[in-house]
């Protein structure tokens, strides 16, 4: 998102933005003649990360950089690793393309197989 637009919208009343539980509220009165009642009505969804897909790998790429205390892990036995694991992997492909800008001067994506 652009920032100019969030630092914009924390500036606007709460009232505009909630209504009680009801959040979104400019946004759905906005979008009230768009966007079916349907979808401005049905209730809030999570979203699902294919977390098997990540695995705890990029984890210990991270420790490899020494920004991680060799002793943290992630075990999901223990906990729910989806968001970690997601974070992880997308600060890993950031540090990818960062290593890559120093090699070749341009910002670009990565292909990964």
């Amino acid at each position: 998102l652009d920032h100019r637009l969030i630092e914009h919208v924390a500036t606007l009343p709460t009232h505009w933005k909630m209504h009680g539980a009801e959040q979104k509220v400019m946004l759905k009165a906005a979008m009230q003649h768009k966007l079916p009642a349907s979808i401005l009505k049905r209730p809030k969804k999570g979203f699902n990360f294919p977390a098997h897909l990540v695995g705890t790998d990029s984890l210990q790429s991270l420790q490899d950089t020494g920004l991680f205390s060799p002793s943290f892990s992630l075990d999901p036995k223990r906990e729910d690793i989806t968001f970690k694991s997601f974070s992880f992997r997308i600060l890993t492909l950031w540090f990818d393309m960062f290593h890559h800008y120093k090699q070749s001067g341009r910002w670009e994506p990565i292909a990964y197989g």
